[in-house]
């Protein structure tokens, strides 16, 4: 079947792939495959009520003829009536300063660009261009390497990254020849790469050699590969989720307790191994199956322990595996060790604290009742102590408990009041005091939930605004410090009930939430 227009829109549609999405960055080469994404896109923009900019990234690793790319998409965009915006960098020094391979900072510097101005922007999501066959060739490369089911799961429609936010993937579903074919219908002359024909790289060698002498087999080889990444991830997502559910009862002092362990199956298992040594290490990057695997036997049959790579051994004592040094129990960095940089002083907080408390106490030194002060718990108890005990009015205190997130941190888009007020709100001016707002989607609900309540008045205090999430308009009245799209930890804020007792505002380390 033809690839058109309509089978486009159809497709994504069916896989909700722009659910939520309004603004997207396409990443754009000048190649068949991100030239057909945003021809398609761009035709597609209407039915999906899309604003769309098209970012393209030269690498300089081919000197004139990457320049010339990096012109020929400016033109397209601008044909179109589309915002173009372009970037570069050094991808061979970068490589060499940080001993990675060429391709491997390529990649690197590339999403790093399109990252930094999807959040400029304040866009949605990143549409790249992955299809059917880059698919076929992930799959095939991970199985060469030994990857697990959690590695054949390969790419989604939909990735939320933490280093790089929402990533989509229209074209997954679609092959590259189909690709080529609509370029040519639609008269479109896609810039060519000649190092794509060079056997020098692994996925060139997967791509030209590997491929087709395995469609000798089975000429459906891509659909297949493509059909067991959808299924192998939607298994891997259920078991990650179960692993999650049952993690606390089996880890506990950062120890495995032996016989909770015994009672899962083999899959739950090994996923509650890998994300043990995550927490206790700080990331599980450094270990692969092998080492997953000898963890497991030493639990399974009571052995002594196993050698781990960085100098590292798992160690089985009185029923319990612990991760240990040569020289005895790993060291475990404190929580500030994994504190990237310090945002805001301890000095800093407590000056804008005192200063939005003045600007309070003016704004409401004519009110007939006392004001009714509502700390958001748990994150913005401290912000709420520091800024209400300096109030020069009358107040009342009280607390409320809101969340939008599910057992897995996700929002549904759905508040749930879990603690309500004491007092009743009704005929009262309320302030509410937040820690952090990002989506915007729970104070516009309460400051609704209020005025239904016959409220006087509500308005926000906030220690942070996060602007670059915001999915819903909401006024701030008091504003601490505007930050970026960044996991922010301290004074108040946590991660997994972590941090919150550090005196200042500090970006946490992204190995510890899972980051690259």
């Amino acid at each position: 079947m033809q690839l058109g227009i309509k089978r486009f829109i159809d497709n994504c549609a069916a896989e909700k792939i722009f659910d939520g999405v309004h603004k997207v960055l396409i990443a754009v080469s000048g190649g068949a495959d991100s030239l057909a994404l945003a021809e398609l896109m761009i035709n597609s923009r209407q039915r999906f009520s899309l604003e769309l900019v098209i970012a393209h990234f030269e690498h300089g690793l081919r000197g004139q003829e990457s320049i010339d790319d990096a012109a020929f998409v400016k033109n397209f965009a601008e044909e179109r009536g589309i915002k173009f915006i372009g970037g570069h960098g050094n991808v061979k020094k970068f490589a060499a300063t940080n001993k990675i391979s060429v391709e491997t900072a390529a990649r690197t510097l590339r999403y790093e660009f399109l990252s930094n101005i999807r959040r400029d922007l304040n866009f949605d999501a990143i549409a790249l261009a992955h299809h059917a066959d880059d698919q076929a060739e992930t799959i095939l490369m991970r199985l060469l390497r030994g990857a697990t089911s959690a590695g054949l799961s390969a790419m989604k429609f939909r990735t939320l990254s933490k280093d790089y936010g929402l990533l989509i993937r229209p074209l997954l579903r679609f092959r590259k020849v189909e690709l080529e074919n609509f370029c040519r219908m639609k008269n479109l002359l896609p810039r060519l790469d000649a190092t794509n024909l060079e056997l020098d790289a692994t996925r060139n060698k997967i791509r030209l050699e590997l491929i087709p002498t395995l469609e000798r087999f089975n000429p459906a080889l891509v659909e297949t590969l493509c059909r067991l990444a959808e299924v192998t991830a939607e298994e891997t997502d259920f078991i990650d989720t179960q692993a999650e559910k049952i993690f606390p009862a089996v880890v506990k002092n950062n120890s495995i307790v032996r016989a909770d362990f015994l009672k899962l199956p083999p899959a739950l298992q090994r996923v509650v191994i890998k994300k043990f040594l995550a927490q206790v290490t700080g990331s599980a990057k450094d270990f692969g199956f092998v080492h997953f695997e000898g963890v497991r036997k030493v639990l399974i049959h009571g052995l002594a322990g196993v050698e781990l790579p960085k100098n590292l051994r798992a160690d089985l004592r009185k029923g319990k595996l612990i991760i240990t040094k040569k020289k005895g129990l790993i060291a475990l960095k404190s929580k500030e060790d994994y504190i990237e940089r310090v945002l805001y002083t301890e000095e800093e907080i407590a000056a804008r604290a005192k200063e939005l408390s003045a600007q309070i106490s003016e704004d409401y030194k004519d009110i007939a009742k006392p004001l009714l002060t509502v700390g958001i718990l748990n994150g913005a108890v401290m912000f709420y102590t520091d800024v209400v005990r300096r109030l020069t009015i009358p107040v009342q205190f009280d607390f409320l408990i809101a969340s939008s997130y599910d057992a897995n941190s996700h929002t549904t888009g759905k508040v749930n009041i879990l603690k309500n007020l004491d007092n009743d709100p009704k005929g009262r001016d309320i302030l509410l005091v937040e820690d952090i707002i990002d989506s915007g989607t729970t104070m516009n609900f309460l400051i609704d939930y209020f005025m239904d309540k016959k409220a006087n008045s509500v308005k926000i205090c906030t220690l942070l605004n996060k602007p670059s999430r915001r999915k819903v308009d909401v006024k701030i009245d008091y504003c601490g410090f505007d930050v970026p799209d960044e996991f922010i930890v301290g004074y108040g804020l946590d991660f997994a009930q972590h941090y919150r007792n550090l005196p200042y505002l500090g970006i946490l380390n992204r190995s510890v939430y899972g980051g690259k």
